[in-house]
């Protein structure tokens, strides 16, 4: 009996031992059975999906009859707004059926007191004939009404709007950039791996967040002689900045992941968390008149490129290609890092708020020359609006650089403060009545389901 019993010993000790090399080494067939779980799971999430995926958060302490009425809370009036100025937000499926009531609405402009401007219907159902360019993607039966999900918005002058999506239960998660007609029908539709927020360098020129996918291993020397691996068990994503003009044509790609391997700041990819996502851009704008003037080797056409996963934002040549500047601090996972105005003075939206116990996250101003932060939100001045975010958060600033809308994204609400003492303005809540919706639950006829708000944007 004893020696049946070794012998099993030996045989489960050895079956351990090489599961563990297998999966340490990738050994076959490693690869084969990693990739059939990964394909099994993103089958049964397919077939199984979870209402509202990335964009439902849950429901509100709203009955679904008051939703309307409380998207907008005026706390404090602003005088100094123009009455053009509107408010311009984020929509997807579901959301905002009563302007939208087949899909919902993609985007909604209201103004100040929350009457509705325009509606623009989601139609994701159109996307597809509308396609020029149509990337690979590992999306098992994949629905453009289920999978897809707006995220950043522009209006552009006539009422078109550019249109970021990224996508649920897919590789990789950036889905593309759309221009959609005031009625909500696409005039293109690019599936090319963009996704987070568009910005505007000029009237014809739009700067967006993208990638490529790259191989399973990338090496780069370090320190001149040592050589370092990054090391996916997929594809590595390789960030880049696209620039398109307002017919969806590339004028432009920027290579920040490649820009990053060729500069002194290489070693902070080996830093990454993730090694499949290194960088993880996610938002790009346009260099100061005051920042050129601080920096000597700025030219005015570079740009301000995010990184969330280096906890930095760069500056980086649009015309060379080379990263001149990379900016740290105690911000963690930031999103939507921008310019306050003309200024070398930046908004940063904190996700992680400086440490890594779970938030709150912050607003924070940063100062380019001095490199001190000064956080805007919270703060004494607006009590109740405390914020987390993960993995979203937006930042748009008035015309008049006097407020600032703060979007934490997964909280479902926005806020809109007075940058000089942070005092929260107006409160956006992202509820919805979602009787009408079976797939929502029991829990519809009751109370208003809250979705991610992805941004809230100053429009005239």
């Amino acid at each position: 009996m004893a020696a049946e019993i070794a012998f099993v010993a030996s045989i489960a000790a050895i079956a351990f031992l090489l599961g563990f090399y297998f999966t340490e080494k990738h050994w076959f067939p490693y690869r084969i059975l990693h990739n059939a779980v990964k394909t099994t799971n993103a089958l049964y999430a397919q077939l199984f999906p979870p209402f509202g995926p990335e964009q439902f958060v849950g429901f509100a302490d709203i009955a679904p009859a008051a939703a309307a009425r409380d998207r907008i809370e005026v706390r404090e009036p602003v005088a100094s707004a123009p009455v053009s100025e509107h408010f311009l937000m984020t929509g997807g499926l579901n959301q905002y059926l009563d302007y939208c009531p087949r899909y919902g609405c993609v985007a909604v402009e209201f103004t100040r007191a929350g009457k509705l401007v325009h509606a623009w219907p989601y139609r994701p159902d159109l996307l597809s004939s509308r396609e020029i360019v149509s990337l690979p993607y590992e999306a098992p039966w994949f629905r453009f009404t289920d999978n897809l999900y707006p995220v950043g918005l522009i209006k552009l002058p006539g009422g078109d709007l550019i249109v970021t999506f990224q996508q649920w239960n897919t590789f990789p998660f950036a889905g593309g950039i759309a221009r959609l007609h005031a009625d909500g029908t696409p005039v293109w539709f690019r599936h090319d791996y963009s996704h987070h927020w568009p910005r505007l360098l000029s009237a014809d020129e739009i700067a967006v967040p993208a990638m490529r996918i790259g191989p399973s291993k990338i090496s780069f020397p370090l320190g001149g002689k040592t050589k370092v691996d990054l090391t996916c068990d997929g594809k590595i994503e390789e960030d880049l900045v696209r620039i398109l003009d307002t017919d969806g044509r590339v004028k432009q790609e920027i290579p920040v992941f490649d820009a990053i391997v060729h500069s002194p700041w290489r070693g902070m990819l080996v830093e990454a968390p993730n090694q499949c996502v290194p960088v993880h851009l996610n938002y790009v704008t346009a260099v100061t008149p005051a920042m050129v003037r601080l920096y000597p080797d700025v030219a005015p056409d570079d740009l301000l490129v995010s990184l969330r996963d280096l906890n930095a934002f760069a500056i980086i040549g649009r015309r060379d290609h080379r990263l001149r500047h990379m900016f740290t601090g105690t911000f963690l996972r930031q999103h939507s890092a921008q310019p306050l105005g003309k200024s070398s003075t930046m908004l940063i939206f904190d996700d992680h708020g400086g440490g890594w116990d779970g938030g709150p996250s912050r607003l924070i101003a940063f100062d380019l020359a001095t490199r001190k932060e000064r956080t805007l939100l919270p703060n004494a001045n607006a009590p109740g609006a405390t914020m987390f975010s993960d993995t979203l958060g937006n930042v748009s600033i008035s015309p008049d650089l006097s407020r600032a809308i703060v979007a934490p994204s997964w909280d479902g609400k926005a806020y809109e403060i007075r940058i000089s003492d942070g005092a929260v303005l107006t409160v956006f809540n992202n509820v919805h009545d979602l009787s009408t919706v079976p797939a929502a639950g029991d829990s519809r006829s009751s109370r208003a389901g809250r979705f991610v708000l992805a941004g809230v944007y100053y429009v005239q």
